[in-house]
């Protein structure tokens, strides 16, 4: 680096030099001593250090709109208009990214009549691209080299955007002029979530495990009319997984989930306590805007919690206190703390103040799942 100030998008290390902030880290101000996190799903992109790039979307629901920059696992609208500002979005009608409905590409507007659930970003060769191929296979939105020159149209083609035709061991890369005699790399980076694992139902996985997860049965075949064998997702109504045909059967494959978005019951977002085996949530006994103190609890189909008929959609605070939405009222056991199996819950002021409450629950994690969680009556001691 050049002598004299360190300019932003580098820091000071404690050596005393001035050094380029790593991938995914930036810095806006000279002289800094140490470079700034990227939120979530962004990165940066040499050779401008000094900001974050990654997905944008905006959601207009009701009259509001609100901007969005990475995937969201119990986002819930209905009847809403969105607008990808930056990259490629898919939308789910099922929480954590199942049932997906459409794709929503890079600069357009869509309007999406069914209930909505949770929305994600694509990133596999979109923000980052698959090193199985060496990026032969992005199609992202990034047109500027790694040294900061414009990239220029591809011959025939109505854009510039960095790809790799011949499978460039180096990546993707663009032309700098139209007589395509000067070429030169862009500083894309490689993928490393659907590859060394996958993301919600494995429809990006690009990585490349090509055996079951049912050891002695030999590797993947090869897919027809192809000789690759690589495990991967392609069903309308997919197996939870990214599979192959083995011997003639379909297995699934030896390829772990990434890190999964289950959300925090005790984070004091509001939310839906859902039953892991029936699938039902629960549910205030009586209708919107009219629930009264001694409303019993039952379990319900899951509606949407922004929907105006929807009274299950409840919070819990780092007191133990579990608060309906609608009401305001509080998850209370009928009775004194009374200690019998099977004793009705219903709704009730909340004894904020009380030594003698019956409302107060604690979270008891699975312990080999961590998405799912028991709610435990701290003064029964009952679930």
């Amino acid at each position: 680096l050049s002598y004299g100030l360190c300019e932003a998008g580098n820091y000071i290390s404690t050596e005393g030099e001035c050094t380029e902030c790593p991938r995914g880290t930036y810095t806006t101000q000279a002289e800094s001593k140490k470079c700034v996190q990227c939120p979530s799903g962004h990165t940066t992109y040499r050779p401008d250090l000094t900001k974050c790039y990654g997905p944008k979307i905006a959601i207009n629901y009701e009259g509001t709109t609100t901007y969005r920059t990475s995937q969201i696992s119990k986002l819930v609208t209905d009847k809403a208009t969105y607008r990808a500002y930056v990259g490629d979005w898919f939308v789910y009608s099922k929480i954590f990214y199942k049932d997906r409905q459409m794709e929503i590409p890079h600069e357009e507007m869509r309007f999406v009549k069914p209930t909505i659930k949770s929305i994600r970003p694509k990133m596999m060769n979109k923000f980052c691209y698959a090193p199985r191929d060496h990026g032969a296979s992005y199609t992202g939105y990034r047109n500027v080299t790694e040294d900061g020159r414009a990239c220029v149209n591809w011959p025939g083609e109505n854009h510039n955007y960095c790809r790799n035709p011949n499978n460039n061991i180096g990546g993707p890369w663009c032309y700098l002029n139209s007589d395509l005699t000067s070429s030169t790399f862009c500083d894309i980076p490689k993928c490393t979530q659907d590859v060394e694992c996958y993301t919600g139902e494995g429809h990006e996985y690009m990585g490349s495990v090509s055996e079951t997860e049912i050891k002695g049965t030999g590797p993947c075949e090869n897919w027809a009319g192809t000789s690759s064998n690589y495990c991967k997702q392609t069903d309308a109504v997919p197996v939870p997984k990214p599979w192959c045909f083995s011997r003639g059967i379909k297995s699934h494959c030896d390829v772990e989930r990434c890190e999964r978005d289950c959300g925090d019951p005790t984070s004091g977002v509001w939310g839906t306590f859902r039953a892991k085996n029936s699938g039902l949530c629960i549910d205030a006994d009586g209708y919107y805007g009219s629930l009264s103190v001694g409303a019993n609890l039952h379990m319900n189909n899951c509606e949407a919690p922004m929907k105006s008929t929807t009274d299950h959609a409840f919070k819990m605070d780092s007191n133990g206190y579990i608060i309906n939405q609608k009401s305001k009222y509080c998850i209370n056991l009928e009775g004194s703390s009374n200690t019998d199996n099977r004793v009705n819950y219903n709704l009730w002021h909340c004894q904020f103040s009380s030594t003698l409450t019956d409302q107060k629950f604690d979270v008891e994690q699975h312990p080999k799942d961590n998405c799912a969680f028991r709610l435990r009556n701290r003064a029964t001691n009952k679930c």
